[in-house]
């Protein structure tokens, strides 16, 4: 039976990931803002930005750089603390438990889908928190937001901690967890699994060292946007959707009846294309999280807590 993780491994995962979340915090609310802006219209008019570009350029003209850069931030890092321990601290126990013969692509797939749905699962509050806090910010002014999509309401919440207690009196700390699920089971596979595969197939080749990690994590960065930019889109248009706050004008209603419900109207709306809006933003983040965020594993994990490359048995 393979030997469950270190505590050390766990923390290994867990410091890697808050520190890129530190770091790439402005294009997840670049990417959060594009896709929940005026969620089931294609009026230009109650459109804010057009594309990542533009995003930028407006929320730094408007917010400056900390509109970028704060929002959501103690969610998010406080998400990826869990979730990086669950999605690679646990990986290679969870794919040398798996009953699969081989050790192929498939093995390390499915190890990162279980582990990315777990993940997701526990750091559901976290993440639901984070999500509101990048798509409502804006400037406040006398206790309203003056800019961004929500001009003109009250905050939700003062800071995270109350979001979290809000969402839990509400009873809506779970919301969007199957979407969340799905579309975090999809990016670890993308991205531990190809990870993984990579550095397994051309380890024997590059050796172990900083250009393997760039490139695996290059590729696993691609691998994870795109399997997931669906699941991704409808996760954050539903975790965004509430009543009485809705940038639509469907007043107290919310738009959404679930992920399934946003699935289907937003393929009546947009089509195909529209799941995969804001994947440059999202590969803005990921490409380069990825790229930072594995070597920083591999020098965490041997440098400072004296263990193995990741992903060796």
């Amino acid at each position: 039976m393979p030997t469950p993780p270190k505590p050390v491994e766990i923390v290994a995962a867990s410091m890697s990931m808050a520190t890129t979340s530190c770091i790439f915090n402005p294009l997840d609310v670049v990417k959060c803002r594009i896709q929940a802006q005026a969620s089931l219209t294609n009026d230009p008019s109650k459109r804010i930005y057009n594309g990542t570009r533009d995003a930028f350029r407006k929320i730094i003209a408007e917010e400056g750089l900390r509109g970028v850069w704060l929002p959501g931030l103690q969610a998010s890092i406080l998400r990826d603390v869990c979730n990086g321990a669950i999605r690679m601290g646990m990986y290679p126990f969870v794919r040398d438990m798996l009953p699969m013969e081989g050790n192929g692509v498939t093995v390390k797939l499915c190890a990162g889908f279980l582990t990315g749905a777990f993940g997701a699962l526990v750091s559901n509050p976290a993440d639901l928190t984070k999500i509101r806090f990048q798509t409502e910010s804006g400037m406040i002014k006398d206790g309203v937001y003056v800019t961004g999509m929500y001009a003109g309401n009250k905050p939700s919440y003062p800071h995270t901690g109350a979001a979290i207690v809000g969402l839990v009196q509400k009873g809506e700390v779970f919301r969007g967890v199957g979407t969340s699920m799905a579309r975090a089971a999809l990016v670890t596979a993308g991205q531990v699994g190809s990870y993984d595969h990579t550095k397994q197939t051309l380890g024997p080749i590059i050796g172990e060292g900083p250009v393997l990690f760039i490139f695996a994590g290059a590729v696993s960065g691609f691998a994870a946007t795109t399997l997931a930019a669906p699941a991704d889109l409808i996760k954050t248009r539903v975790m965004n959707d509430r009543a009485g706050m809705n940038m639509a004008g469907q007043g107290e209603r919310t738009l959404f009846g679930g992920g399934l419900d946003c699935m289907a109207r937003t393929f009546s709306h947009e089509g195909m294309r529209g799941f995969f809006k804001g994947w440059l933003a999202a590969y803005m983040r990921l490409g380069p999280v990825f790229i930072v965020s594995w070597p920083l594993l591999e020098l965490i994990r041997t440098q400072v807590f004296g263990l193995d490359y990741f992903g060796k048995k």
